[in-house]
């Protein structure tokens, strides 16, 4: 039996070179989002898009020339590329203004629901079935979502909101990028949504009163520009050849560093109550998501099984 054999064709060793990137990207977006909250203390969202947008852009150019993908370039103005672009974009404003408001550990706990909202949305827009043991898993879901920002709380009920729209707009973003063409290389996708942010970001400059720019504000942007940047590389890497269903889990490690982080700046500490949501969004997730990629790979299971 090929025991290293996975639901995506990846072998152990290939696994463990998707599972290391992409441990490391959940890292360097935590620091990012640490460096983001820091400023805007200070600065407003939209300045800080503006001013880290053109280093973003810069450093995936590059990535983009490394990945051998400049010949795919004219594909960054296709109309879905552009769709994901735009709402990308709203999505890093929002998630900005959230950020502000909410402490860290929290926002990324309440943004672990997207593939809850990405289940129901296959429901509402693309037909799909939920069955009893999928609803559950939803409520449950969100039951722990209810637990992490404990309404009558101490969390602002508008930055929570806006944590809710950004999950909301995210699940939407992750639909659109299923009906991408699998031609257009990551890297050309990524660079559009630079390229947006950066252009929402000036284009709502003159709503907002910038700030004046201190050396360590400066210190922050850049620091958030080149950990977003090495983030998107380290995600391109670390789902090539691999078993989705082995790595993507992964992901949830994000909470763990935000936590971490949360309190190694801000001392915040989680309450049990919002430790035990954070394990059900994450544990109705799981579920939600091996039984998707079940679904989409059993062809291939039962050619595997029928080899062995």
């Amino acid at each position: 039996m090929a025991l290293t054999r996975g639901l995506g064709g990846g072998t152990a060793s290939n696994n463990l070179r998707g599972i290391i990137p992409l441990t490391l990207a959940q890292a360097l977006l935590v620091g990012s989002d640490t460096f983001i909250k820091l400023a805007t203390t200070a600065i407003p969202a939209s300045q800080i898009m503006a001013l880290r947008g053109p280093l973003v852009i810069a450093l995936m150019l590059v990535m983009v020339a490394q990945s051998g993908a400049l010949r795919a370039l004219p594909r960054i103005a296709g109309p879905m590329v552009l769709a994901r672009a735009g709402l990308e974009a709203f999505i890093a404003l929002l998630f900005i203004m959230a950020l502000s408001g909410l402490p860290l550990g929290d926002i990324t706990a309440i943004l672990q629901a997207t593939p809850l909202i990405l289940t129901c949305l296959g429901v509402a827009f693309l037909g799909q079935r939920a069955g009893f043991r999928e609803a559950s898993l939803i409520l449950l879901g969100f039951a722990g979502v209810v637990m992490v920002v404990q309404p009558g709380g101490t969390l602002s009920g508008g930055h929570v909101a806006l944590a809710l729209l950004v999950a909301l707009l995210i699940a939407f973003r992750d639909l659109i990028t299923r009906a991408l063409d699998p031609a257009i290389p990551t890297t050309v996708i990524g660079l559009a949504s630079g390229i947006a942010v950066c252009a929402l970001a000036w284009a709502a400059a003159p709503f907002q009163t910038w700030q004046p720019m201190t050396p360590l504000l400066w210190a922050y942007v850049a620091g958030t520009g080149v950990l977003v940047a090495g983030a998107n590389m380290l995600m391109v890497q670390a789902f090539r050849g691999v078993d989705l269903a082995v790595v993507s889990p992964f992901r949830y490690l994000v909470v763990v560093f935000a936590m971490v982080m949360a309190f190694a700046v801000w001392g915040d500490r989680p309450n049990a109550l919002a430790l035990g949501g954070v394990a059900l969004i994450v544990l109705s997730g799981l579920i939600l998501m091996r039984a998707e990629w079940r679904k989409m790979r059993r062809p291939e299971l039962d050619a595997n099984a029928a080899a062995d």
